[in-house]
């Protein structure tokens, strides 16, 4: 009894090009979602940089570990205050638009809390249309956005210049 163990040898050298396969069209999704969100934050960020300001002062700053069923487990941090001209409070749980960070986020919150301890005196930025949608930072920097987009369009491009450039087995003829 003969067995047969050509089969088997071709479908496992084809199992590293199934994976790469998988992680190039999973790279294709997330660069479809980095072209809509990168320019999306930056409209926002250029929205926010026309927004009005009021000054405000620092009441409460913390940062937690919180848990949602969409996220996970992840870092969140919270800063409170009042507006110095009215008293009216004041919650901001997002410094900026243009925020994109990987992992649990605990460094990032760590940061904005000892950024805006307790005491602060600061400008809180707020939209004309709902005074609810704040930000402590309306002129964040645009490279990390601009890196997102760049990022995005390389990896929505990626498998068309692989299917462009893609190497023909010996023999094979081109397909009309």
């Amino acid at each position: 009894m003969k067995i047969d163990t050509g089969s088997f040898y071709a479908s496992v050298k084809s199992l590293p090009g199934k994976l790469l396969g998988i992680l190039i069209l999973f790279g294709f999704f997330v660069g479809l979602i980095a072209v809509v969100a990168a320019p999306t934050e930056i409209h926002k960020m250029a929205q926010a940089q026309a927004w009005p300001s009021r000054q405000g002062i620092v009441t409460h700053s913390s940062a937690s570990e919180v848990f949602s069923r969409r996220r996970g487990n992840y870092w969140s941090f919270v800063i409170r205050g009042n507006y110095s001209d009215t008293g009216e409070p004041f919650v901001i749980t997002k410094l900026r638009y243009g925020e994109f960070w990987l992992g649990r986020g605990k460094k990032r919150s760590m940061e904005a809390v000892a950024k805006y301890p307790r005491g602060s005196i600061v400008q809180v930025y707020f939209s004309p249309e709902n005074s609810q949608t704040i930000i402590l930072e309306p002129d964040a920097p645009r490279n990390e956005m601009y890196l997102v987009l760049a990022s995005g369009i390389a990896l929505v491009m990626l498998p068309f210049v692989l299917y462009l450039f893609r190497k023909r087995a010996p023999g094979e003829q081109p397909k009309p």
